[in-house]
C-alpha cells in the first residue's frame, strides 16, 4: 500500500540482526516500532503508523535538506571553521539545521569579529554581529529616565509621602 515507505523497511529486527522481518507482514496502522534504512544507508527506529502518517523519512537526510548551507549560504560563509567542532562536535553548516536552537560560533564577514549566536536566530535575521550592529537601548530604560526627570521637576520632595504619587507620575508622563 505504501511502496516508497516499504522500500526503507529494515528486514532485521535490530541492528544486531537477531530476527529477520518481512515488510509485507507489517500493518501500516501498527503501533510497533521497527528499524528503517534510507537509500543513503542511515538507520533509525520509528513506529510504523507514525512513519506512514507523517510521511517523513530519514532524519539525517532531512537534516541535510534543512541545513544552513542549503537554505542560507550567506550565513554559512560566516560559520566559524574550528570553534563549533571543538565545543559541539559539529563540523560544518551542512550538518546544522536552520531550526537548530543551539548557540554556535560565527565570524563576521565585515569586521572579522567572532561571536556566539543561536543558529535559528541567525537564519531568521534576528541575530547579527554585535560589533557591526550594537544592540538598541531598551524602551524600559527610557521610561525609567522619563520618570526620573518627572520626579526631578516636582518642586516639593514631600510628594513621596502622598497617596496618589503613582497618579502624578502617570499624569506627567503624557
Amino acid at each position: 500500500m505504501y511502496p516508497e515507505i516499504a522500500k526503507e523497511f529494515c528486514i532485521f529486527d535490530t541492528c544486531y540482526r537477531q530476527k529477520v522481518r518481512n515488510p509485507y507482514e507489517a500493518i501500516y496502522t501498527s503501533n510497533e516500532e521497527v528499524m528503517w534504512v534510507c537509500k543513503e544507508g542511515h538507520i533509525w527506529r520509528e513506529k510504523i503508523n507514525l512513519r506512514v502518517k507523517n510521511g517523513k523519512g530519514c532524519r539525517t537526510c532531512e537534516k541535510y535538506q534543512q541545513s544552513i548551507a542549503l537554505h542560507n549560504p550567506e550565513i554559512a560563509k560566516e560559520w566559524h571553521p574550528t570553534k563549533n567542532k571543538e565545543v559541539y562536535g559539529v563540523t560544518t553548516p551542512e550538518e546544522t539545521s536552520t531550526r537548530c536552537n543551539e548557540r554556535a560560533w560565527w565570524v563576521c564577514g565585515k569586521c572579522g569579529h567572532e561571536y556566539k549566536a543561536m543558529v535559528k536566530a541567525r537564519h531568521e535575521g534576528a541575530a547579527k554581529c554585535p560589533s557591526c550592529y550594537p544592540p538598541e537601548p531598551r524602551v524600559r530604560k527610557k521610561k525609567r529616565e522619563a520618570l526620573f526627570q518627572t520626579y526631578n521637576k516636582m518642586e516639593d520632595n514631600r510628594v513621596i509621602f502622598e497617596k496618589n504619587l503613582r497618579g502624578k507620575f502617570k499624569d506627567n508622563e503624557g
